[in-house]
């Protein structure tokens, strides 16, 4: 029989998240916003909580979280500010490839160290031309093959906590094909390897984005993961588990924009003095809005659930991640609409979730992208496949 309900374990998980998030983001929000301030000092207290290293594995000291549980934290992180979510669980992408695919000399050496102190790890996968290019034409980053190793050379950008991470993983063109797309163990400290001013953003600033540039950084073989012409699979195993996170942060926020709307409604008083939630126009609206934010969260929990068990990662990862960006800008957008002038103006809360919520729909592949994989899993014809089934 199906069951949503959480374990003890789940719920004690979920407390003490949205305790850690209200006493340690909630008083700095509001500053880490306008001054695009990465919180180190919050990261150093989540890494204490367990939270930095709570999606490593448990073997090498991290916290062996499944991705039910990652998912539950992500969304209240997320519920007090996005930037630090991103920036909190986006190591997941770097480190599931290697968790997975890694010799034990590799894991051993690269993500041991992350359970050691606050630190950080990246994907470098998007280039200056776009992500959704490394699928159909070879990428301007490459890595030539040299006496004992590999010779990198090219330009990332848009790289979630690329000024601070102690190493990337990069995808890298080992030859002149599409099928020759490789992934790489770069250390950021290596020759050749300069890491540019962080970008400013409409949103999410909370969270460092970097632009890293490759010059004649010589890697040996060890830093190669997996076999050559095998970076868009291990690069895909890290984007299922995080596009699931993304659905639950967006989540998060999506119910901070409604719990604003909500105590709006009960302070705000229309013309006969009644309570603006008592109007049935703005009760039909909050009504909706609940019913996006759960979509949203069921979807976040499914998809979560399909990944600890092993099912069709891609195709439940990617319709989470375009449910739940997609439900939590027009939740955002609406909650702004809703307050009126006070939405709109920087002093209201409201404002800045539409703008932390735009970047779920663009980071970790952008809407086209999702349908794209999404289509490869729809469109097949299966023998005694059922439209609506639920397997």
């Amino acid at each position: 029989m199906i069951d949503f309900g959480l374990s003890a374990a789940e719920r004690d998980l979920r407390a003490r998240v949205r305790a850690f998030a209200a006493a340690e983001i909630e008083p700095r929000r509001e500053f880490l916003d306008r001054n695009d301030h990465f919180p180190l000092e919050i990261f150093e207290a989540a890494f204490e909580a367990g939270l930095m290293t709570a999606h490593l594995p448990a073997d090498l000291g991290g916290g062996g979280y499944s991705t039910v549980d990652l998912a539950l934290a992500a969304e209240e992180v997320a519920y007090q500010d996005a930037g630090v979510a991103t920036s909190l669980f986006v190591g997941i992408l770097p480190t599931t490839p290697i968790d997975l695919f890694g010799t034990a000399e590799q894991r051993e050496r690269w993500l041991r160290p992350l359970t050691g102190g606050p630190r950080f790890a990246a994907m470098a996968w998007t280039e200056p031309d776009g992500s959704s290019s490394l699928f159909f034409r070879p990428g301007g980053t490459t890595a030539q093959r040299v006496d004992g190793g590999y010779l990198i050379n090219g330009t990332k950008c848009f790289i979630t906590n690329g000024s601070y991470a102690d190493f990337v993983l990069l995808l890298a063109y080992s030859g002149p094909k599409l099928r020759d797309l490789s992934a790489f163990i770069v250390p950021t400290d290596a020759p050749g390897v300069r890491i540019t001013t962080p970008y400013q953003k409409l949103g999410q600033r909370a969270s460092n984005t970097a632009r890293i540039e490759f010059e004649n950084v010589l890697i040996d073989e060890t830093q190669l993961l997996g076999e050559e012409g095998r970076g868009a699979m291990l690069a895909l195993a890290g984007f299922c588990r995080s596009r699931a996170g993304v659905c639950a942060m967006a989540a998060g926020v999506a119910q901070a924009a409604l719990d604003q709307v909500v105590a709006w409604g009960n302070q705000r008083r229309t013309g006969d003095g009644r309570p603006l939630v008592l109007q049935q126009d703005y009760r039909f609206r909050i009504a909706e809005l609940e019913t996006q934010v759960e979509l949203a969260r069921l979807m976040a929990w499914r998809a979560a659930w399909e990944i600890d068990h092993g099912k069709e990662l891609p195709r439940w990862s990617s319709m989470a991640k375009l449910a739940g960006g997609g439900i939590a800008a027009r939740v955002t957008a609406a909650a702004v609409e809703m307050k009126g002038g006070h939405g709109y103006m920087e002093d209201g809360r409201v404002e800045k979730l539409m703008r932390d919520a735009k970047l779920f729909e663009i980071y970790e592949g952008p809407i086209p992208i999702q349908k794209m994989l999404i289509a490869q899993y729809a469109t097949k014809l299966r023998r005694g496949r059922r439209r609506h089934s639920h397997g």
